[in-house]
This record gives C-alpha cells, structure tokens and sequence, in this order.
C-alpha cells in the first residue's frame, strides 16, 4: 500500500504541475504583447484607407486591447495610388513590406486594398502570419486564382481572411431616385487602377444579377486627370445622364510626374460638374459629393478587427469566414445640393447617419452664397 500511496502521490502532484503550467501559459497568452501589422496601398492622407485602421485600431479597443498595454502596433503605407504607381514600384514597395512584417513578427498582418492584398497578402499565403484583408474591391475568387489561398468564403482553410468592401450601388441609386425622380441613368466613372478594375467588375456583376436593379448603368474608364476632366463636360451635355458616380481616385497628370489624388479630382469636380453626384464613401460626401448609400470605412475596418481579436485570441484565420462589409452610411452634404438646386426630402434628412453643411473642398462657395 505505502508504495501505492506514493505512486498516486507522485501522479497528483504532476497533474498539479500540469494544470498549473497550462494555467501559466493561458494566463501568459492573455497578457503577452501581441503585435499587429498594418499595410495600406494608401498614402498616410489617403481617405479611403486611414479611416479603416482607425475603426480597426478603436474596435480592438473596445475588446480589452490597449495600445502600449497588451498590443503593438507599426504601420506602412506602400502610396502606390500618388508616387509608386508603375507595377514594377508597387513590387517594390510589397518587397519593403515584407521584409518589415519580417523584422516586426507580427501576431496578425492587416492589409488594406488591393494593391496591399496583391503586393503583400498573397506572397505571405501559407506563411506562419496569419492575414486580414479590409477594402478588397476585387472578387476574392480571382484573387484565390493568383495563389491558392481559399477552399470557401465560409471557410478559406488557410491563413488568410477579410473583409470585402461590397459598394451598395442599388441602395444607393435608389436613395438618389428619392431625391432626383427623374434619375434613369448613371454614368460610372473608374480609374485604370487595380481597384477601379474590381468597382467596375463589382457594379457589373451587380447589374447582370438583379433584374430590378434601378438604373441603366455607363461605364467609363478614365487613366488621366485631362480624360476625367473631358468626361464630366461629356456629362454636363448630355440629357440622358441624370447623375455620375465618380470612383477614379488615382489618375496621371501629364506632363507633370505627378498623380493627382482623391482631393484634386473631387476639388475640380465640384468646381465644374453640373450633374448630381453619387458619393461612394460619406468622406467623398463630406468633401462635396451629393451624398448616396456610402461605404463606411471605420465601420468596415471595424469589422476586420473582429476578425483580427479572433485570431489574437487562438483561432486561425482560415477558420474564419470571408464577409462582404455590412453597414453603409447615409449621407448627404447639403451644400452640394443646394448648389445643384435639388431639394432633399424631409424622410431622407431624417434618415441620413451623416449630414454635411458645408462641401470640405469648395468652403469658398457657401462664403460666396452669404456674400450674395
């Protein structure tokens, strides 16, 4: 019996250790400083991209992480939309990238767009990082094409997962049709970009699947600021076109090297565009867009942070599924419409989750107005 005793002695005393090192080690992982990697296709001005991070940033917040407490954070902007625009300079600014997720080790790597996702996402398939993709305008399928990296969008199978920035076009046309009851035909005006490449897929593939889709649907593309400009006063002419939905954000600007950039191009088109506008982003409404079903940015970044505190917290990316955003943002800016003489239903106002008094990119015309 005494050597019985001793054996089951020892038997406890190593199932303690063992509950008491897991314990440790549990204990360990939940106040460790886990660290997340940020790689934008944007400048650090961008308005499409900065916005994704912060919701990302605050939401992670809101879960229990602070930063400089239980997580790190470092961030690089690969500008491939204004400065590094050539293929060849886009895979450089990826290689850079790489080599700086390399250096840092991070727990999760969040990509934002689809030169990030092209450049720095799919060379890290496979790898031990596990990747959150925001604002892919692209279809994943094709991006899976590239490199194999998903068996489904419920369940990719790998180390990468996302957030698909799905554009409301039908929400959006509709909400216009409230305020413009004429609105029949939309002109849909797209840079040469990667993502202009997959809005321009993404509204057509709106269009072929819903046989109630609520306007006829122009597309144009646009590689030059020049080709832009000559394509609103296209519009500016033409009675068939009741508004225009402008998504070019990157275009060259010849002879200068230069590209101009979201700013430059909403900035000239306020100033020179007389159709009413259908804004893609409520911060293209708050520079002076009329206003639309708008993509809401930190919300969407906001929803790859769910994913990203998933995976912080033990899952793997590729048992998380790939989602379209879910929320868009009504938005309306009143000073555009007052501008183009258009009357914004009470209903609408009241609805609106974003009204703008003011065009940030043309303040000069309300001062203009008061002194009238």
């Amino acid at each position: 019996m005494h050597g019985q005793e001793v054996i089951m002695k020892t038997i406890s005393l190593f199932v303690t250790l063992v509950l008491a090192g897991a314990l440790v080690l549990g204990s360990s992982k939940a106040f460790a400083m886990q660290k997340v990697f940020f790689v934008h296709s944007y400048d650090a001005e961008n308005p499409c991209g900065v916005p994704q991070q912060t919701g990302a940033v605050n939401m992670l917040e809101k879960l229990g992480y602070e930063e400089g407490k239980n997580i790190q954070y470092q961030t690089f902007y690969m500008d491939t939309k204004k400065t590094y625009t050539t293929p060849d300079q886009q895979k450089e600014r990826g290689e850079i990238a790489l080599s700086m997720i390399k250096e840092f080790d991070p727990d999760v790597v969040m990509v934002i767009d689809d030169n990030a996702a092209k450049q720095v996402m799919l060379p890290l398939v496979g790898s031990k990082y596990q990747v959150v993709f925001s604002g892919m305008n692209g279809q994943v399928e094709d991006y899976d094409k590239m490199v194999e990296f998903m068996e489904s969008r419920e369940r990719p199978g790998h180390n990468i997962t996302g957030v698909i920035e799905y554009m409301h076009f039908a929400e959006s046309f509709r909400l216009m049709q409230r305020i413009i009851p004429t609105f029949k035909k939309v002109m849909f005006i797209a840079d040469n970009t990667p993502s202009g490449d997959g809005l321009t897929n993404a509204i057509k593939i709106d269009v072929q699947n819903d046989p109630s889709f609520p306007v006829e649907v122009e597309i144009r593309r646009v590689g030059t600021f020049a080709e832009y400009k000559d394509l609103i006063r296209e519009a500016n002419k033409r009675q068939d076109i009741q508004a225009i939905y402008p998504i070019a954000v990157g275009l060259d600007a010849p002879p200068s090297k230069n590209r101009v950039g979201p700013q430059e191009i909403f900035t000239w088109t306020l100033r020179n565009s007389a159709k009413p506008d259908v804004a893609a982003t409520f911060f293209f409404c708050k520079f002076g867009v009329l206003g639309g079903a708008t993509v809401d940015f930190p919300a969407m970044g906001g929803e790859a942070a769910l994913k990203i505190a998933r995976i912080l917290n033990g899952e793997t990316a590729g048992d998380i599924a790939i989602e379209n955003c879910k929320r868009f943002a009504i938005a309306i800016n009143l000073a555009r419409s007052e501008q183009l003489g258009i009357q914004i239903p009470c209903d609408i106002l009241g609805a609106a989750d974003h009204l703008y008094k003011v065009m940030a990119l043309y303040p000069e015309y309300s001062k203009t107005k008061k002194g009238k």
